[in-house]
């Protein structure tokens, strides 16, 4: 404290005298910090004074260069007090080295300097990971760091492991942390270990048709109670938030071969592709090339002429029972039942197969064919179909026709006036009708 004192004299003169009060050693002593601080910590420096501090004064924690030196010191809080008090630190500001720092306050009226403080540093470093099939590496593992391994957000492998080998498909990151830093981590990046299909690929399907389709699978597995669909597109090859399943397999880990049935509802068309989607982990694959999905024939019909059962014409047949089911040797268009029963047909063309035929109760009956004035042979034919009458043959008159009804074209052979001949080879195994008039006579032709 300073006081003023004015003294005059007796001649006038006047005399200004200060006297200098002492105000006593001002100090100041940091009383709480951290020995070391982590990274994004929040730390109170405390602090206590002696004597007096001038109104205005300011507090100023300042933090040293790495390795202690005040010369560039960074000031990172303030306090405007004339006492004792709380200044902050943020672990993060500014970015920090590992290593030692030091920590001091200085008071700016009186200034004064508390003694430096001794603060390691530690930063927690973000780990990178990459991985290739089933091997995850942690690349930068750092020393003291504890890392913990998530697999789809739940904790997999060993602690500490810089390296996983799982083999199961997910979403894979690190978790780092330091045992001098509780409550402090920091996360990886994260890594998608995916499936690795080598053979999505399919040609052409039927619509209604069942089949195995092989599923090229490798890099890991999936997790237990998996369930694989396998997804349908429009016919323009689009996938929409819902979409036609047409294959499902539950509970697999590593799929190799799903049963795909295609619906009899779809149309058929050359722009449909497949996509495989997984629920554990959740995962969908790319869509394969476009496949073409055939329309199957038409459903066929069964007629009965005599005890002949015959349908439309095909590429192949095959006719069936109820009783048996698959009759191996029935493959024609026609088929001669042997025992009464419960018989239907299913066709093909080059490339589907149809839906079975209605079935037809067959009986057999005691009823003969009309007796015509012709005999025609051999039947079954196989070149050529030879046709003898008691009287003149009317060649115009002659009509050869499928079971549809068609006219076919033919040019009999005249062996006389009471003889033709009718080339066979060229028809197609099935029935044929021969006409003349009122006359109908039934045939087949099998080469």
């Amino acid at each position: 404290m300073n006081i003023l004192y004015r003294i005059s004299c007796l001649t006038g003169v006047v005399f200004f005298i200060t006297l200098v009060a002492s105000r006593g050693q001002s100090s100041i002593t940091i009383t709480q910090a951290p020995s070391a601080s982590c990274d994004s910590g929040q730390y109170v420096i405390g602090i206590n004074t002696t004597g007096s501090f001038d109104s205005g004064n300011l507090f100023l924690l300042e933090l040293s260069e790495y390795g202690g030196s005040f010369t560039n010191a960074i000031v990172i809080d303030t306090l405007a007090a004339t006492g004792g008090g709380n200044l902050f630190f943020q672990g993060t500001f500014p970015a920090l080295f590992t290593g030692n720092y030091r920590l001091r306050v200085r008071s700016s009226s009186p200034i004064e300097f508390s003694a430096p403080v001794t603060m390691a540093a530690t930063q927690l470093e973000h780990p990178q990971i990459h991985g290739s099939n089933s091997i995850m590496v942690l690349v930068n593992a750092a020393p003291n760091h504890v890392y913990q391994w998530y697999r789809s957000g739940r904790p997999v492998g060993a602690p500490n492991s810089s390296v996983i080998n799982s083999g199961i498909f997910g979403r894979y990151f690190v978790q780092a942390s330091l045992p001098g830093c509780p409550g402090r981590s920091v996360f990886s990046n994260v890594f998608a270990l995916n499936p690795s299909i080598d053979s999505l690929f399919l040609e052409s399907a039927c619509v209604g048709e069942t089949r195995q389709w092989y599923v090229g699978l490798s890099g890991g597995r999936f997790e237990p109670g998996n369930v694989i669909e396998v997804e349908l597109s429009d016919s323009n090859g689009l996938f929409g938030t819902t979409n036609t399943v047409v294959g499902r397999s539950v509970g697999v880990t590593y799929p190799s071969r799903i049963a795909l049935t295609f619906p009899d509802s779809l149309l058929g068309g050359t722009g449909y592709r497949l996509r495989l989607k997984a629920s554990n982990p959740a995962y969908l694959s790319p869509p394969t090339p476009a496949f073409t999905l055939r329309a199957r024939p038409s459903k066929p019909i069964v007629q009965r002429w005599g005890d002949t059962l015959f349908t439309s014409s095909a590429v192949s047949y095959q006719w069936k029972s109820i009783a048996n089911n698959f009759l191996p040797n029935a493959k024609d268009s026609f088929f001669l039942p042997q025992i009464e029963g419960h018989y239907f047909v299913t066709i093909q063309d080059s490339f589907c197969t149809s839906l079975p035929s209605d079935t037809v109760a067959f009986f057999f009956t005691n009823t003969q064919e009309p007796q015509l004035a012709w005999q025609i042979g051999p039947n079954p034919a196989n070149e050529a179909l030879r046709i003898m009458a008691d009287a003149t043959i009317e060649i115009n008159n002659l009509q050869l026709l499928e079971v549809s009804g068609k006219n076919l074209a033919i040019a009999p052979k005249q062996i006389n006036a009471k003889v033709l001949e009718i080339s066979t080879s060229s028809l197609p195994n099935g029935i044929y009708f021969l006409k003349s008039g009122n006359k109908t006579y039934k045939f087949m032709v099998k080469h």
